[in-house]
């Protein structure tokens, strides 16, 4: 999924917006999908025994 994660980053961070507006707006749409991504990973990861 991290893989997943970085490739959709890649993917998403060279596309530029016509106005700074769009291009603010899709810079915060790509960092909540990262946190996203991110707490799903957290999630998944195995509690480690005591």
């Amino acid at each position: 999924m991290a893989e997943q994660v970085l490739q959709e980053a890649e993917r998403r961070l060279p596309v530029t917006s016509q106005t700074t507006l769009a291009h603010a707006q899709q810079r915060a749409r790509l960092v909540r999908a990262l946190y996203r991504s991110l707490d799903q990973l957290l999630k998944a990861r195995p509690v480690p025994s005591s």
